[in-house]
């Protein structure tokens, strides 16, 4: 009889610390609203050193460039953590989702320079337009 009292009670002090919010679902955890880039390489700088999605069109490109989004106005946006995109997926709309970085190989900052090209890391993706 005791062992049944102190079973419910843990029961009881469980039920009620997932109440609480223990056991809740949190959205603190969910990852906050990103800028959606679609069109333009102005787009592209008003949002590095950002979380950004981007929706264009994979494609997997010779020497430096790898795996690539192209976006609206044919700005390349490269990978370099995808090694490959899977069969089918080339030439395709994606979205994804990642911290944007501006490079520029020359080390200028500040204005636009002709060499300057953009990097998706920590990219989550999914094939097609997920605003639709």
């Amino acid at each position: 009889m005791i062992q049944r009292i102190a079973l419910i009670a843990i029961v009881m002090l469980f039920c009620a610390a997932c109440t609480v919010g223990g056991c809740q679902s949190n959205p603190r955890h969910e990852r906050p609203p990103a800028a959606t880039v679609t069109q333009s390489k102005e787009d592209l700088y008003r949002n590095f050193e950002k979380e950004v999605t981007l929706i264009g069109k994979a494609e997997s490109r010779g020497g430096e460039q790898g795996r690539v989004i192209v976006i609206g106005d044919g700005t390349a946006v490269r990978l370099p953590e995808l090694s490959g995109w899977p069969r089918g997926v080339s030439g395709h709309t994606v979205t994804a989702r990642g911290k944007l970085y501006r490079i520029t190989p020359s080390g200028e900052s500040g204005a636009a320079a002709a060499n300057d090209y953009f990097t998706l890391r920590g990219v989550q993706w999914t094939r097609g337009d997920t605003r639709k």
